[in-house]
């Protein structure tokens, strides 16, 4: 506890949600007080952050190769005159990809995780408006992210 009663957590952990697909099965710390939405046909189910921020958190279950789905990434990053800060495979199993890319006249900061289970590619993302490609948001809203990373729970 800080000395005004406050919390250092930034985040605020809401309900954990089970997701699955086929061989995928994972759960979530949803963020608290944050809209949610699911999109078809795949059923990615999106949280926004309040107010009109436009950050994101994304969690999709796709029938596709993850390995694939990270060379076509990396590819649009370099197309777009994007920056890869991190790249690397996790020791948990999966791969994690933090970068940032301009496309349209938006440019957004991207923390993935993905991970392989089955025929189903687990994509974690966060999404997060910035300044430019070389302008990585607060660290108040990276500590955010993370939270939201490690609150995501896939099955081996």
């Amino acid at each position: 506890m800080r000395p005004a009663g406050k919390t250092d957590e930034v985040w605020t952990r809401g309900p954990t949600v089970a997701i699955s697909r086929g061989e995928a099965s994972l759960k979530v710390d949803a963020p608290k007080g944050w809209e949610y939405t699911r999109l078809g046909p795949e059923g990615s189910i999106i949280w926004m952050a309040p107010g009109d921020s436009g950050r994101e958190f994304i969690v999709g279950l796709t029938a596709c190769d993850g390995e694939t789905k990270l060379q076509a990434e990396t590819m649009l990053i370099e197309a777009t005159g994007g920056k890869i800060y991190e790249n690397h495979p996790l020791s948990s199993g999966g791969h994690e990809i933090i970068s940032a890319a301009t496309i349209g006249d938006r440019t957004i900061w991207n923390w993935r995780r993905l991970y392989q289970r089955g025929e189903i590619a687990i994509s974690v993302l966060a999404k997060v408006p910035v300044k430019d490609v070389g302008t990585p948001p607060s660290a108040d809203v990276q500590k955010e992210s993370k939270t939201f990373q490690d609150g995501v729970r896939v099955a081996k």
